[in-house]
């Protein structure tokens, strides 16, 4: 380097899986130059607003001058930079809207999971899943509605590609109907959570707003505390371990406090049964809520929580 050159280069980079790289590199030399290279026209921002020229005549204090101001600079554009990306990635989320669901499903469940969050969702339809198009997500959702009405829809080859995508290391969320579709009880359940239905001659138990205990890992989970919480409930199944050998044991994130037994619904039976659980398949993760966080707009980081954390398999 020439006696009248002074050079400094930082670099912070953030390399998110599936996200776009976050670069800052500052170069301090006879021409001074800070360069933040990020999305959305942000480059050329900083480029303009920090480009300073210094000739070979300048004096060392001059550029040592040069040298500081950038690196406060610097110091800002790493701060622009993390706020742009944070370290976690962008969740490509598939949500099932097709034979079996309710209208309610897709709507609640875009907005419970944003672009500004760190997700990108699209609708996705029985034949595109039979045809392979789950290959270019990190999670599919299967919404509330009918479960036996949505394995109809999928077909044997439907449900043997979400199988194959959950095992190969992606995600599966199921919510309500999802978790019937989830669970491992039934000749058209895709068997992915160890899990059997209780009482399933009473599924049509009502519609309610219910009350949920977590349990420690749950509280930790969701970053909430110890009180229960209210959720809406619509006929979610009442879930319990299915004692299948080649399905690894679930865990319980939350039990009903309380329940709802109309239609000639035993009392008690839905008490202390699991309302949120989270398990592995293959090399994928699954999780299952029984009832609705996505009904309401208050409990939308469930959603986003249990997505993220099923996004996260490989």
């Amino acid at each position: 380097m020439r006696p009248d050159e002074g050079r400094l280069a930082l670099r912070l980079v953030t390399n998110a899986r599936r996200a776009p790289r976050t670069s800052v590199d500052l170069r301090i030399q006879t021409k001074c130059r800070a360069t933040l290279t990020c999305p959305a026209g942000i480059l050329s921002q900083w480029e303009r607003r920090f480009n300073l020229r210094s000739s070979p005549g300048h004096t060392f204090m001059y550029r040592r001058l040069c040298i500081t101001r950038y690196v406060t600079c610097f110091a800002v554009a790493c701060i622009i930079a993390s706020s742009i990306h944070a370290a976690d990635p962008v969740v490509r989320v598939a949500i099932y809207a097709d034979g079996g669901i309710s209208p309610k499903g897709p709507p609640n469940l875009e907005r419970c999971l944003p672009e500004g969050k760190g997700f990108t969702t699209e609708r996705i339809k029985a034949a595109d899943i039979r045809a392979g198009a789950l290959e270019k997500f990190d999670v599919v959702i299967f919404p509330g509605g009918s479960g036996s009405k949505q394995a109809a829809a999928l077909e044997e080859s439907g449900r043997e590609q979400v199988k194959k995508f959950v095992e190969a290391g992606h995600g599966y969320v199921g919510i309500c109907a999802g978790a019937y579709l989830a669970s491992a009880d039934y000749t058209w359940s895709l068997h992915l959570l160890d899990a059997k239905v209780l009482d399933r001659k009473h599924w049509a138990r009502g519609n309610g707003d219910v009350q949920l205990s977590l349990s420690p890992s749950g509280q930790e989970f969701l970053k909430v505390g110890a009180e229960p919480v209210t959720v809406r409930y619509a006929q979610g199944p009442l879930l319990a371990p299915g004692d299948k050998p080649e399905i690894p044991d679930y865990e319980t994130l939350a039990t009903f406090k309380t329940e709802i037994a109309e239609n000639g619904a035993p009392k008690g039976v839905m008490l202390g049964t699991t309302a949120a659980a989270r398990g592995t398949f293959g090399q994928g993760r699954v999780f299952c809520y029984s009832p609705h966080p996505e009904a309401k707009g208050d409990l939308d980081h469930y959603i986003q929580t249990a997505v993220r954390w099923a996004a996260t398999a490989k």
